[in-house]
């Protein structure tokens, strides 16, 4: 014969039971917190190793600088500008935290000129293939805007992003 339970009991028996439900929320929700810091954490963590290149040009020397803004050791592996071939080197060359790399761009203006002539402008997306200390391969992209005035060449530099993808 079932025994019948008393208000109390019942009462009793319902608390638990909501004890029970607010015990595994409150336990899945710290899982899911944890979860969510370890991820914040991760990402932070890998902001400071994260690749921060800039190419500059320098009209002197006529060469493109590859410098290394990140806090890690990066190295580049190649090159290609415009259209023309990607080139990837046998071995990658290093460019420390602070330092930086040149590629000699001697025949960019005489080629510029050969386009525009004695006055105009050129726009010419320069990509550069980079990997970090954990050999993940990065591209930088980089535009470089190229004014020729009475035959003087100017060029300007913008990086315009350094993201991890293959190349």
């Amino acid at each position: 014969m079932a025994r019948q339970f008393s208000s109390f009991e019942r009462w009793q028996l319902t608390l638990n039971g909501i004890q029970a439900l607010i015990l595994m929320i409150g336990t899945g929700a710290a899982i899911y917190i944890g979860w969510q810091q370890t991820e914040i954490n991760r990402r932070l963590y890998e902001l400071n190793f994260a690749v921060a290149a800039e190419v500059t040009y320098e009209a002197n020397t006529k060469r493109l600088n590859v410098f290394n803004k990140g806090r890690e050791n990066i190295w580049l592996w190649g090159s290609r500008l415009g259209s023309g071939p990607r080139t990837i080197e046998k071995d990658g060359r290093l460019i420390t935290p602070g330092g930086f790399y040149y590629l000699i761009a001697e025949g960019l203006e005489r080629e510029v000129l050969q386009k525009v002539g004695q006055t105009g402008e050129l726009r010419v997306p320069f990509e550069i293939y980079l990997k970090d200390a954990s050999l993940r391969p990065h591209k930088a992209g980089v535009m470089l805007f190229i004014q020729v005035k009475d035959g003087k060449t100017t060029v300007h530099t913008q990086t315009v992003s350094v993201e991890q993808s293959a190349w």
